[in-house]
């Protein structure tokens, strides 16, 4: 590799007359110390050059054939021609001893200095000499390219790249918090304050998706029907990473060196695949809450470490299951992929090709390749909750027939794939149906369709697919219909109903991210589907986990499913939201007399309490007609006639409590004289 930089003319003639002299003499430069090989480097090229130089010298040193590298290091520096060449050859060659009794491990301080970006110690630079061997012996332990004789040799090699990748990392990480803790640096304090929102928005969305493993029917419910095998054995596996994790260990390092350690990934093909094993999940953009444990003050005290300590373990817990179950589903899926495209006859080594069958497993597990606002990816995923998934719900359902790039192979096999996930979700569906009669909503046009209701409590079994097919069939029937069975008209909205706009912007409204959703609901004063938040509430919603809030919503809802089966199925990511649908049962805009003469005998307190006595009743009366059989069988008119006849007397009931009974005024009988006349 030629250097990145050059050596002024005189610089390169004073080189070359070292290496022609003997006085730069590579088995010397070997034996010697970073520092003491600069120096000697510093009198012919400068000791402005000399660091890059000997770093490129210490390169060679992690070659496989360091003598070949010792050339290849003086021709890039010097450009030296054949008879120099022949000359250094029968020196290097001489490095035999030198080159094998591991005393190179010392020379690597430059080089490290230069990759990293940054100044390193010795003893750091004898750290990355010594993870470099470990790679290099059990790299040698491959029987071919890709393949160990064992299973534990092959980990052994990926725990080794694993061990080396974060050490450097590391090195890496604490350079730049150094330069960001100067604060004398105008840039620092800039950079700071800039990704400032960025941050606070990542770990508020971080500390929502806490709490659970949700990626198990989430992200991985397409899955589920696909590729049922390696979906159980993900899930099964995924449960035991999170009671390692609580106990302490890193379950994510032992994934890491799984997948980077297999054939698919050291033949290039999963890097080509464009196969997302290596990118932070959109769910955990920031891991603030993990370092928890490590606040100045409370790290050194045992009693104020407690629950920090306990914190960002469960936190811990949730980001590692939730990633480790998307990287071994993503790279199981690749190699039976790859498996059968090969028996297919297809070219797998093809880049297309792999990159095709890359975007639909990634699709398939939940991260859509956002196209063209992928440099920005960053800024959506702070706005949105989960862009990616919305866009891999979108590419699973359209069998990516309208995506670019993508192969006949891949494009048949996504439409085998969508059979199969619109027929095992719509089997669970008639089988809950079927098992209780009026708990699934058939109408692609409603909110509740593709999920399961149990009292207030609405089970989605869809993976988050149904909203879209939803917003779709919205707009193109021009009829929305609401929770509470209520039809719209789209064209001819009526008293501030839905429209064709405003149901796109509910649609997304709903999708928005935690910081995102609070800016809006604190300037509407309402959240996602109407109902008034008090700035506290919107707050305290931002910075609870879903699964706490579920838990709320449950727990105060008495025609809810339970709170342990809501709870169970919201934690593997079976998403639940509880709530009555309410209608518009207000009186408080009301212009008719007996409403009129029943607020003003009793009161605005007491007419405002009767009033929501009336809405409770009503919504029950709601949630007992929608399971009803012979109500379902009536005509629309019918039902509209017996569901206001059962209304009205719910109203009198309420003013017969309220000690009222309203008497219609009677017809004055001279009233229309003067026309008749």
């Amino acid at each position: 590799m030629p250097l990145n930089f050059c050596l002024p003319r005189d610089r390169v003639e004073s080189f070359k007359q070292g290496i022609r002299s003997g006085e730069i003499d590579p088995e010397q430069l070997a034996r010697m110390s970073s520092e003491d090989r600069r120096a000697v480097l510093g009198k012919y090229v400068g000791e402005h050059a000399a660091p890059q130089v000997n770093a490129e010298f210490e390169s060679k040193l992690l070659l496989k054939n360091q003598q070949q590298g010792y050339l290849n290091w003086a021709k890039n520096v010097t450009g030296i021609k054949e008879p120099a060449r022949r000359d250094l050859i029968k020196r290097i060659q001489n490095m035999e001893p030198i080159l094998n009794s591991g005393q190179s491990d010392n020379f690597l301080k430059d080089l490290a200095s230069r990759r990293l970006g940054t100044e390193v110690t010795d003893e750091e630079a004898q750290r990355i000499a010594e993870l470099s061997k470990r790679v290099s012996e059990t790299e040698a332990k491959q029987t071919g390219k890709g393949k160990f004789a064992s299973k534990e040799d092959r980990l052994s090699y990926g725990r080794s790249i694993e061990d080396m990748t974060d050490y450097v990392a590391d090195l890496k990480n604490e350079a730049t918090r150094t330069k960001l803790r100067d604060l004398t640096s105008v840039s620092g304090i800039t950079k700071e304050v800039v990704n400032a929102p960025s941050k606070v928005a990542g770990n508020l969305k971080s500390l929502n998706a806490s709490l659970d493993d949700s990626a198990v029917f989430k992200q991985g419910w397409k899955t589920i029907f696909t590729n049922p095998v390696i979906w159980a054995k993900g899930a099964t596996k995924s449960l035991s990473d999170i009671v390692k994790v609580v106990g302490g260990k890193n379950v994510l390092r032992e994934t890491n060196a799984d997948i980077i350690s297999r054939e698919n990934a050291l033949n290039g093909r999963y890097n080509k695949m464009g196969l997302a094993v290596k990118n932070p999940e959109e769910a955990f953009p920031e891991g603030i809450i993990a370092k928890a444990d490590k606040i100045p003050g409370v790290k050194k005290s045992k009693v104020l470490n407690f629950f920090p300590t306990v914190l960002s373990r469960l936190y811990k817990a949730s980001e590692q299951a939730y990633t480790a179950f998307l990287y071994r589903t993503r790279a199981d899926i690749a190699d039976k992929m790859i498996g059968i495209a090969e028996e297919g006859g297809m070219n797998v080594d093809d880049k297309d090709q792999l990159k095709a069958i890359g975007k639909m497993i990634n699709s398939l597990t939940g991260r859509g390749d956002l196209g063209k606002i992928e440099p920005i990816a960053g800024v959506v995923n702070n706005v949105f909750f989960s862009p990616r998934l919305l866009k891999a719900n979108f590419d699973t359902l359209t069998a990516h027939q309208v995506q670019k790039g993508v192969t006949p192979f891949v494009r048949k096999q996504a439409a085998l794939n969508l059979v199969k996930i619109a027929g095992g979700t719509a089997s669970i569906l008639a089988m809950a149906d079927f098992l209780a009669p009026g708990s699934v909503d058939w109408d692609p046009r409603s909110t509740d369709f593709g999920k399961i209701k149990i009292g207030d409590t609405r089970f989605d079994v869809t993976g988050g697919s149904g909203s879209l097919i939803t917003l779709l069939m919205r707009e193109i029937t021009g009829k929305s219909v609401s929770a509470s069975g209520t039809v719209s008209d789209l064209a001819n909205p009526q008293n501030g109903g839905p429209d064709y706009i405003s149901t796109v912007g509910s649609f997304f409204r709903n999708k928005l991210s935690p910081a995102a959703g609070m800016a809006v609901t604190l300037r509407t004063g309402t959240n996602g589907i109407g109902q008034k938040v008090s700035p506290t509430q919107a707050i305290s919603n931002a910075v609870t986990p879903l699964g706490i809030q579920n838990l709320i919503e449950l727990h105060n809802d008495p025609n809810s499913a339970g709170v342990f089966a809501g709870e169970l199925a919201d934690f593997f990511g079976i998403s639940t939201n509880t709530y009555a649908p309410q209608k518009s049962n207000s009186w408080a805009d009301s212009t008719s007399k007996d409403i009129t003469t029943f607020k003003n005998k009793v009161g605005d307190d007491r007419f405002t309490q009767a009033n929501k006595q009336y809405d409770d009743k009503v919504n029950a009366l709601d949630r007992s007609l929608s399971t009803n059989e012979a109500f379902q069988a009536l005509s629309d008119a019918d039902k509209l006639a017996d569901l206001n006849k059962k209304k009205g007397e719910i109203k009198k009931q309420v003013f017969k409590d309220n000690g009222f009974a309203y008497k219609a005024p009677k017809a004055d009988k001279n009233k229309y004289n003067g026309i008749l006349k």
